[in-house]
């Protein structure tokens, strides 16, 4: 057995209580106390391996976005220049019926969280109950802080992985250990988006790697370019209805994006139509003697310059008249 899974064997059976023996209990607190805290690190994934999405490591221009009121900046007749993932994430802040739908299924599904505690023979086991409702309320309550804390309950939690099955096809996230590897502090969601899996070619073991924008490489840590690898037993990612050798999974509002995709055509077409018939036409006609009349006199007394000087007088109010919009209603020449 490798030293993580006897760490992790050693975890359970000490907070589980009677079932261990002492000298279980001194063989694991014995192996805590001498192993560094670099290897416990890198075997129990100590501290938040993962990166933020929005991180910063350089310290500068770390306000965060909007994103729904991004959205509405973004050109909507460019939509094929974004991915799928991208798209996805778009459109439940800018198209109706994509956004009802989500929000739909996120309040239909906003049942309570129950925890069971079972034995190996299927009884209920009440230390294991005690253990659940303890973690249950140590997650739901803010953690010990002078200042703002952003939200962490369960409840949480749970819309924002169901929103990632619906949105990414999966769900991630990462258990957080103290120092001592005894005790959660947290459980934080990971963007499945940004997550990466590679095969091993001895073992052909798929390990995942985060895609991080701005890495911060610290010691003990392996990357391969921008992609930080994360390999412990603290990470968690589950697909949703996976294809045969493809862990990312697949989300079930892909297909929405061909409708969006031909709504948005007629609607683009049905405004061309607008503006091509419903705004009256405009006639433009140049008097070629006014221009004549009042152009310069060393132009007018040269026929050569004289002909060059309408051509250039004749395409700019050509080029001037096709710039304008249809519904453009104030219109100033000099």
């Amino acid at each position: 057995m490798s030293a993580n899974k006897l760490l992790a064997l050693f975890y359970i059976q000490v907070e589980g209580g009677e079932r261990l023996k002492w000298y279980h209990k001194a063989i694991y607190l014995f192996a805590m106390n001498v192993i560094p805290t670099a290897v416990k690190r890198q075997m129990m994934g100590i501290g938040r391996a993962t990166s933020p999405k929005s991180s910063n490591p350089w310290g500068i221009f770390n306000w965060l976005p909007k994103k729904h009121q991004q959205a509405h900046n973004i050109d909507l007749t460019n939509l094929q220049s974004y991915t799928a993932e991208e798209l996805l994430e778009l459109l439940i802040s800018v198209h109706p019926d994509v956004s009802y739908a989500l929000y739909t299924y996120l309040r239909m599904g906003d049942t309570p969280l129950t925890f069971t505690a079972k034995k190996v023979n299927g009884k209920d086991d009440k230390n294991g109950q005690r253990m659940l409702d303890e973690l249950k309320r140590i997650l739901n309550s803010p953690l010990p802080s002078p200042g703002y804390q952003h939200g962490r309950s369960l409840d949480k939690l749970d819309t924002i992985q169901r929103m990632m099955i619906m949105v990414r096809g999966a769900c991630a996230g990462e258990v957080v250990l103290n120092e001592n590897c005894n005790d959660v502090i947290d459980i934080v969601s990971v963007d499945p988006s940004l997550i990466w899996f590679r095969r091993e070619q001895n073992t052909d073991r798929l390990t995942p790697r985060q895609y991080v924008k701005h890495p911060k490489r610290r010691s003990g840590e392996e990357w391969f370019g921008q992609y930080k690898k994360i390999d412990t037993p603290t990470f968690i990612y589950e697909e949703f209805d996976p294809m045969v050798d493809d862990p990312y999974g697949r989300t079930p509002m892909l297909p929405v994006l061909q409708i969006v995709f031909f709504h948005l055509q007629v609607l683009q077409d049905l405004k061309a139509v607008v503006h091509n018939q419903g705004y009256p036409r405009m006639d433009i006609s140049v008097m070629e003697e006014i221009m004549i009349k009042y152009m310069p006199k060393n132009i007018a007394n040269d026929p050569a310059k004289q002909s060059a000087y309408l051509k250039n007088r004749l395409e700019e109010i050509q080029s001037h008249f096709e710039s304008l919009n249809p519904d453009d209603y104030s219109i100033g020449i000099v």
